[in-house]
C-alpha cells in the first residue's frame, strides 16, 4: 500500500471514530422536554409529560388513550405492539414520553414508553 493510501485510511478511520462519538454524545444529551398537555405543539421534537388514563379503546392493531391532566386532554396513539398497555387502567397517573403529532388537525402523542 502506498504511503498516500495508508494516510487516506487512517485519516478516515479518525473521521469515523469522531463521528460516532458525536452522535453517541448527541443521543445522550437529547432529553425529553416536559410540558403540560396545553403545552404540547407539533414543533417539539420528543416531550414528557404526566397526567391520568381517562378512556382506553384497544383495537386488535393499536391502542387509543385519552390522557387528562389539571390544562387539558390529549388523544395518545400506540400503535401494534410497539409499547406494552395491557397494565394501563382508566384513572391511573402515569407519565407518557413521545412524539407530538398533528393528525386530522388535532394534537395527539405517539408514546416511546408510558411509566406507571
Amino acid at each position: 500500500m502506498m504511503l498516500k493510501e495508508k494516510l487516506f485510511v487512517i485519516f478516515c478511520f479518525f473521521i469515523s471514530t469522531i463521528g460516532i462519538f458525536v452522535m453517541y454524545i448527541a443521543d445522550k444529551m437529547v432529553q425529553p422536554k416536559w410540558v403540560k398537555i396545553n403545552q404540547i405543539s407539533e414543533n417539539e421534537n420528543y416531550i414528557i409529560f404526566n397526567a391520568t388514563i381517562i378512556s382506553i379503546k384497544r383495537a386488535e392493531t393499536s391502542t387509543f388513550i385519552k390522557a387528562k391532566d389539571e390544562t387539558g386532554v390529549i388523544d395518545v396513539v400506540v400503535f401494534g405492539n410497539t409499547i406494552n398497555t395491557s397494565f394501563i387502567t382508566v384513572g391511573m397517573n402515569v407519565t407518557i414520553i413521545g412524539k407530538p403529532e398533528k393528525y386530522k388537525g388535532k394534537m395527539e402523542v405517539l408514546p416511546s414508553n408510558i411509566l406507571r
